[in-house]
């Protein structure tokens, strides 16, 4: 868990505004007692974990791919080489989704906009020195134009069947 307790009451005011205004087949699927707490929600997602990542083309047809994601200060952090369709994509257009499940377990969903995390960002060295920790190896050797970026969150929601199996 690397978030502060800033950025873990950041999240839970955004999970909560979220979740006070979705549909009422949404919140009878989501009810309160199935809901994860931010805090919760960062213990979690430490490590990598595999998310469904979507975004739009130029003439706004979905894509989605299948990406593996580190949580690091409340955001899910992405690479990819930059020769990828969903670079091009992203650039003409940042919006983007992705979500986390495990199957009825858990669910965690987020709606936004893309963040590059370029070498001259501020928060690059941190991130990429996570990436590089966490699988022992520098994305940057992994192609020939890797490039890391992150899910700036405007919306998110956690669900799991027993929340209290996350503990915080």
């Amino acid at each position: 868990m690397r978030e502060t307790a800033a950025e873990i009451e950041f999240l839970q005011r955004l999970m909560d505004g979220t979740l006070a205004d979705i549909s009422p087949h949404m919140a009878s699927i989501v009810t309160p007692d199935r809901r994860l707490r931010a805090s919760q929600v960062v213990r979690y997602l430490d490590g990598v974990k595999h998310v469904a990542f979507g975004c739009v083309t130029p003439d706004g047809a979905p894509r989605v791919s299948p990406l593996d994601s580190v949580f690091v200060r409340g955001r899910f952090t992405l690479s990819t080489d930059s020769s990828a369709a969903r670079v091009a994509n992203l650039r003409h257009n940042p919006a983007c989704s992705l979500v986390h499940m495990v199957g009825d377990t858990v669910a965690i969903v987020v709606h936004g906009r893309v963040e590059w995390i370029g070498r001259g960002h501020a928060d690059h060295d941190e991130i990429h020195s996570i990436w590089t920790s966490v699988y022992d190896s520098d994305p940057y050797s992994w192609g020939n134009d890797i490039v890391l970026f992150r899910a700036e969150p405007a919306a998110m929601w956690a669900y799991a069947q027993r929340p209290n199996d996350f503990p915080e």
